[in-house]
């Protein structure tokens, strides 16, 4: 008790003296006033116009500043940012974006060391590093018109001339025509299909896709619609995994009933006039795509009108875009646990979903570590971001689900600084011109993968031929570049020239010597080009004229090699053919026949098809013993038509119908069984309002389907009975 006592009577005895320390005018330095020491430093600040320090925003240097004597204010929010920028971080590396991650580090660090009043600098030293400083009235805390999270007060960005320019068409003209299957356009052609390989210590096959094949011509337009600045094509491969397809196309039409259930209401939100703007942009990029169609376990077609797919991008590196071509894009949700394994979730400014993109220049550039993958992304009409002075959609939707009843967002987007090495897009502002389009989806089963592709380093002085290469890894990306050239794309026939070089190649060693051929082709590239950058037409018509494709056809079957090669069927294909074409005939060695009959195969058809369902007598006929086994339609017409001449022909769908009624025929060869889904056999017969489309059968369950010309079926040659063979 007796020091409570001391205690207080310390108090009384000092409390007159502290007291009269402050009439006096004096104070111990440990009672110093903190609001007249923020006075002091105030008075200091006003004694200049600005001061400024650098502070780093991801790649490029702008200035602080510090305004008037509302100093404390800009503290104030100096240290709200550091919280935001902390939180920022923490998300950045839950989602394994280190780059970004860093940036707002560095960020952070300039932002704490701030206790220091900044070095001077001029407002003409500003403008040098392009930027501007605002007036603003002393006292006042100046902001940015744009309110950017990684703004700094009192700033501006100058737009300059280096960066990426607006994107008036967000997908190549009529890409659709170059799809191997334009009424499913995740569908695969023939010859890709049949080369698959499931890859080891997965679920998904995977198969290169050579510049001969369809998907190529399609990828690599909308690879160099915006192709990145630092990376080119190297490989190219097509990834399949049935369940996720499957998962894929009835998520469709569960989307196809939600067009009906939940109308858009984008047109009441505030700023609906750029809304309508960013929805026509959508409008555009998904109607070379819609209709499409998928088919149903019966084999009817099912079409579909109010939902959309796109082709989109996804930058990534090659494990991640392993376990998406494995098992899909990995949804993380709100609720994902620190320290847990990456998703391909983004808390991004649009909301908290998977991110796509229409320009492989954005995903390639900002988030490809040396790949990226190509998915196939579903939805109905999204709701459009758009931007104005303060960005309040993306304070809305920022690290949110989807907005309402909405399951995917659009944005038009453009750099916040203009050069390319900027990360930071943000929607258009009213009448600005979008760079290109991001696209936010919020269910896996929304998307796809399709197309994996491995990039290579490239850079502009690559651009012409020059020094004489010697193995094969030298003269790829020689050729790679030739064949981006624009005069050169638009020359079909040169262009296909020069991609069975490229396939040739890729199919080689990287490490192999170049072959004689082979360096005279690079000598004719290097001469392509006059000093005027005009194409050469000697030269050209040099290379041309030393590719001997096809040569040796019959006038028959070149006709329909022709048309396939309008189709993009692969011209390997063509080359067995032709070399195969005495032991095709030898077949007639060895036949099957079946009696006359009547057929009616419609009658196992449903209500789907509306044409004609006519019967019809069948007479007695020889069929080839061995079947040709997975190839596309197109290449069943080659294959029947080479060999017309002893009369074997592509069986109608009533010829068909009648060797299933009298499959017995097959005897050992039917007994000991395939795959069921090889036994689908092509016909000749085409679907009545569906063109490019033929019927088939499978002669295991006698079901009456059809298949597209990038289907990959079996086919059973067949021809009337012969007199000579009795």
């Amino acid at each position: 008790m007796n020091f409570v006592f001391a205690f207080i009577f310390l108090i009384f005895a000092w409390s007159p003296t502290i007291l009269a320390w402050n009439l006096l005018g004096y104070r111990p330095a440990w009672l110093q006033d903190a609001w007249s020491e923020v006075a002091r430093m105030g008075q200091q600040i006003r004694d200049s116009v600005r001061e400024v320090k650098p502070l780093s925003l991801g790649s490029a240097w702008v200035p602080l500043t510090r305004i008037g004597d509302d100093y404390i204010a800009q503290m104030i929010q100096r240290d709200q940012r550091i919280q935001e920028l902390r939180q920022k971080i923490h998300r950045l590396r839950q989602i394994d974006k280190a780059s970004e991650a860093s940036a707002a580090e560095e960020e952070l660090l300039r932002l704490i060391e701030l206790g220091a009043l900044p070095e001077k600098r001029s407002k003409a030293g500003a403008l040098k590093i392009g930027l501007e400083l605002k007036d603003t009235t002393p006292g006042e805390l100046s902001l940015p018109a744009s309110k950017a999270k990684d703004s700094v007060p009192g700033l501006r960005l100058v737009p300059g001339t280096g960066g990426p320019p607006p994107q008036p068409n967000p997908l190549p003209a009529d890409v659709r025509n170059d799809l191997p299957d334009p009424g499913i356009p995740w569908g695969i052609s023939g010859r890709v299909f049949r080369n698959k390989t499931l890859v080891p210590n997965g679920t998904y096959f995977k198969a290169e896709i050579l510049p001969t094949d369809p998907e190529w011509r399609f990828i690599w337009r909308c690879f160099y619609h915006d192709k990145p600045t630092k990376w080119g094509l190297s490989r190219v491969y097509c990834v399949h995994d049935r369940d996720q397809t499957n998962v894929f196309e009835a998520n469709i039409a569960l989307l196809e009933k939600d067009a009906t259930a939940f109308k858009p209401t984008w047109d009441v939100e505030p700023r609906a006039d750029q809304r309508a703007v960013a929805i026509e942009r959508w409008k555009q990029a998904v109607a070379p795509f819609s209709p499409f169609h998928t088919v149903e376990s019966d084999g009817r077609p099912r079409t579909f009108k109010n939902t959309k797919v796109l082709p989109l991008w996804h930058g990534s590196d090659s494990q991640k875009c392993h376990g998406i071509a494995n098992s899909g894009f990995k949804f993380s949700g709100k609720l994902a646990l620190e320290g847990q394994a990456s998703f391909d979730t983004d808390d991004g400014y649009f909301g908290s979903g998977i991110y796509f993109t229409n320009s492989a220049r954005y995903a390639g550039d900002i988030y490809s570590r040396g790949d990226l993958m190509m998915a196939w992304v579903s939805m109905t009409e999204p709701f459009p971001i758009v931007g104005d002075p303060s960005q309040l959609d993306m304070a809305l939707l920022s690290c949110e689900g989807a907005y309402k009843h909405y399951n995917a967002h659009y944005i038009p987007v453009f750099p916040m600084e203009d050069n390319f090495d900027c990360a930071e897009y943000y929607p258009c502002l009213a009448g600005q011109m979008p760079v290109c389009d991001e696209l936010v989806i919020f269910q896996r089963s929304q998307a796809l993968p399709r197309y994996w592709i491995e990039l290579q380093v490239e850079h502009p002085a690559m651009a012409r031929p020059s020094q004489a290469p010697a193995f094969v890894e030298d003269l790829i990306p020689v050729l790679m570049q030739v064949l981006q050239q624009q005069e050169v794309d638009a020359d079909k026939r040169l262009r296909n020239v020069l991609n069975r070089h490229l396939e040739r190649l890729l199919k080689q060693a990287r490490d192999d010597d170049l072959e004689e051929d082979q360096l005279e082709m690079h000598g004719q590239l290097a001469q392509l080009f006059n000093a005027q950058d005009k194409m050469d037409k000697s030269v050209r018509q040099a290379l041309i004229g030393a590719s001997s494709s096809l040569a040796g056809v019959p006038v028959q079957a070149s006709q329909v090699a022709a048309s396939v090669t309008r189709a993009h069927a692969s011209v390997g294909f063509f080359s067995q053919l032709l070399k195969g074409a005495v032991s095709f005939i030898s077949v007639q060695n060895s036949l099957i026949r079946t009696q006359a009959m009547r057929s009616d195969p419609f009658k196992k058809v449903s209500d789907w098809y509306q044409g004609p369902r006519d019967a019809q007598e069948v007479p007695v006929l020889e069929w080839e013993r061995t079947p040709c086994r997975e190839i596309t339609l197109r290449e069943a017409q080659v294959y029947a038509t080479r060999s017309s001449s002893a009369e074997w022909r592509l069986p109608t769908v009533w010829e068909l119908e009648a060797l299933y009624q009298q499959r017995d025929v097959l005897g050992v060869l039917y007994q000991q069984g395939v795959d069921h889904e090889q036994e689908w056999y092509w016909s000749s017969t085409e679907i009545s309002g569906y063109p490019e489309r033929s019927w088939v059968i499978n002669l295991d369950s006698g079901r009456v389907a059809y298949g597209t010309v990038s289907a990959a079926n079996s086919l059973r040659c067949v021809r009337l009975r012969m007199e000579t063979d009795d």
